[in-house]
């Protein structure tokens, strides 16, 4: 029996351990009681493998990030209390006991959490990124079970865990990290950078969301299961963005999010962009929700008339547009198709996509319904590859 396992013990005649809380992949993390505080705390020590001790460069590894985590503090990240080493059971790590449970635990049961939720934790999540992306580190593993709900200032209340400030380029090109949260880049060659938590914040989010995995088009622009449920065009927005396979977009994003204040007042007053419930449907506020937003948007009325752009769109594809019919727009001259897409969106309200054929672009095409009648068209005009601009 590995000698970690065995209870009662106390490390360095202080940490008094109580109970096995969890494993991973390299350590082990349990209760205890601090019996010089008088406090219950987490304590993680590393795993030795058949016995052999730990290799030297992981406990420095894993040291150096506990010498880090004294000295950096943010609200939603697990604080870091002492660090030590045991002459039997070698490198450890104290932090706060958390009362709660994992978000991973939360959402099993296949739940529909509420888009304040959702956005909450986003908010929450990114805010505490960006402070350590401010200090040139990553965190590297994002995902549910590395995120804790507990009682706080507000609800939901987060604290995010697992974080090694130096996460080794091993971790990522033997792919010791939760493969499903990490950036294309990482698969084709890349190295990790800041965009890569922007990337794994954003598959968390759209598990939270739609209950699955997100897929993506060949193109590589972000198949949006919105058959699933209604969202508001506020969290499409982000999920495109971060999403996406320009870690620039990510990045851009994660600040608005982190910056972003979610309210359960704002949240009821967000329209959506699929069918409303019954009932007076709220405004539509395209504009505000888009008018920034990296990606090309169009708003066609049900005559297929341009009645709004954002400024992206106006990059791709000149000014001049609103008031012109669809057909007239560079789109239409170079992908004739589309009018076909457009014209059945008008007609069954579903969903659809395409390539703009010649180009590396995409155009995603939801139709926008209010009191189930069809008000018009709203498209997304995605970079795929390099940027492209062509004017009319």
């Amino acid at each position: 029996m590995n000698p970690i396992f065995e209870i009662p013990r106390i490390l360095q005649n202080r940490y008094q351990l109580v109970r096995l809380a969890g494993t991973g992949g390299i350590s082990a993390v349990f209760e205890a009681m601090d019996t010089v505080e008088d406090r219950t705390v987490a304590v993680k020590i590393l795993l030795r493998r058949d016995g052999q001790p730990t290799p030297p460069d992981q406990v420095q590894h894993f040291l150096a990030g506990a010498r880090f985590g004294l000295q950096f503090s943010h609200p939603h990240l697990v604080r870091t209390l002492d660090f030590g080493e045991d002459s039997e059971l070698g490198p450890f790590w104290v932090m706060d006991f958390l009362a709660g449970e994992s978000l991973s635990r939360h959402i099993t049961g296949n739940r529909e959490l509420s888009e304040f939720f959702i956005r909450s934790i986003g908010a929450q999540i990114a805010s505490c990124l960006k402070t350590i992306h401010e200090r040139n580190m990553l965190h590297g593993d994002i995902k549910p079970e590395n995120i804790f709900l507990t009682p706080g200032p507000q609800e939901p209340w987060i604290i995010v865990l697992d974080f090694v400030p130096m996460r080794r380029l091993d971790d990522w090109l033997a792919m010791n990290v939760t493969r499903e949260y990490l950036p294309p880049e990482i698969f084709s060659g890349g190295m990790p950078n800041a965009g890569a938590d922007a990337f794994a914040l954003g598959v968390l989010l759209h598990e939270l969301t739609f209950g699955v995995l997100p897929m993506f088009h060949q193109s590589g622009e972000l198949n949006l299961p919105l058959e699933r449920r209604t969202i508001s065009p506020k969290l499409a927005a982000f999920l495109f963005s971060l999403l996406s396979f320009s870690p620039r977009d990510r990045l851009l994003t994660l600040g608005d999010l982190a910056n972003s204040v979610v309210s359960a007042e704002g949240e009821a007053k967000e329209t959506t962009i699929r069918t409303p419930e019954p009932g007076p449907a709220p405004p539509f506020n395209l504009q505000a929700a888009f008018s920034q937003h990296p990606f090309g948007m169009l708003f066609l009325d049900t005559k297929m008339v341009v009645t709004w752009v954002n400024e992206s769109a106006r990059k791709w594809l000149g000014d001049g547009l609103i008031g012109q019919r669809f057909h007239v727009t560079p789109l239409a001259f170079f992908s004739p198709q589309i009018l076909g897409n457009l014209e059945d969106a008008l007609e069954t309200g579903r969903i659809t996509s395409c390539a703009v054929a010649g180009t590396s672009l995409y155009l995603w095409i939801s139709p926008v319904l209010q009191d189930q009648i069809i008000q018009g068209i709203v498209c997304t005009l995605c970079p795929s590859a390099a940027e492209m601009h062509f004017n009319a």
